[in-house]
């Protein structure tokens, strides 16, 4: 299997119970029972500690338990995120990640240092990229970065896939696999050559995830239509600035015992969150 194959799959940005009465800040019952019911639902690939798992909340120690704990817990594929603010954690995550048996490692560009030069982006990535033997997904979120993937940088850069969050059509063809970073164009970016999807919804709706990644391998283009109408109006209860607020409650009423609590400075689901999860979930029914 080349490296490029491991990641054309449909896999879901896991989301991270957090609990700050625990000693590395993961609820671990909740943990478990997220993990069962994915596998449950088809789910076979997993990005670990991603902007939905909330990695800007944990440190490394935190970060290092919860990949091993999923990795007792969940068969599948997982993709560990070792971005972080300085190069020596960036080399001591990828050294946990190879050590506890992550399948791949994905990165972001250097963030805070807004519009950074290029040149210096290929080379922390290309010294990541180096670092490890693992295959390596880049990670783009300009949004976030403030410094966006551009083809001269995939040209440069050693890597095995393109995570996009920005939903950049013009990467698709500079890079070996490129995934989709967004629900509501799962369909419109494979029939531009993606073959690969970061799935945040996944974690309440897996079912409706692999679903569609089915009918799109196996040609059954009119019922992955359908499905993706289902998705997008979905996705339009959490597509909001408390989105992982949202998926956790969501994920509090499916799994009946989740940790809702959030990394500051976000703030748990509030009463008009909520009642709207509620609505959607009783109709659901």
């Amino acid at each position: 299997m080349s490296q490029s194959s491991l990641f054309e799959n449909v896999f879901v940005a896991l989301a991270t119970p957090i609990n700050s009465k625990k000693q590395f800040l993961i609820d671990e019952n909740s943990l478990v029972k997220h993990l069962e019911f994915l596998q449950k639902n088809g789910v076979n690939s997993l990005l670990v500690g991603g902007t939905t798992g909330e990695f800007f909340g944990l440190g490394i120690p935190e970060k290092v338990y919860l990949l091993g704990l999923v990795k007792e817990n969940f068969s599948g594929n997982l993709v560990f995120n070792v971005s972080a603010d300085s190069f020596f954690e960036i080399k001591m995550l990828i050294s946990h990640a190879e050590k506890i048996g992550a399948d791949a490692i994905t990165i972001l560009p250097p963030y805070y240092i807004a519009n950074a030069p290029q040149e210096g982006i290929i080379e922390f990535l290309q010294k990541v990229s180096e670092l490890s033997f693992l295959p390596c997904m880049l990670y783009n979120f300009t949004k976030h970065t403030q410094n966006k993937i551009t083809p001269e940088i995939l040209a440069e850069v050693p890597h095995a896939a393109l995570k996009d969050s920005d939903k950049d059509e013009s990467l698709i063809p500079h890079t070996p696999c490129y995934l989709c970073g967004g629900d509501s164009q799962i369909l419109d970016f494979w029939q531009k050559g993606a073959r690969g999807v970061v799935s945040v919804m996944g974690n309440y709706s897996p079912f409706l995830v692999t679903k569609i990644w089915y009918e799109l391998q196996n040609g059954y283009f009119e019922a992955a239509q359908k499905s993706q109408e289902e998705i997008c109006e979905l996705t339009s209860y959490f597509r909001k600035s408390d989105q992982i607020a949202r998926i956790k409650y969501a994920l509090s009423r499916i799994l009946g015992d989740y940790s809702q609590e959030i990394s500051l400075p976000f703030s748990p689901a509030d009463y008009i969150a909520r009642m709207e999860i509620d609505n959607l979930i009783e109709a659901m029914a």
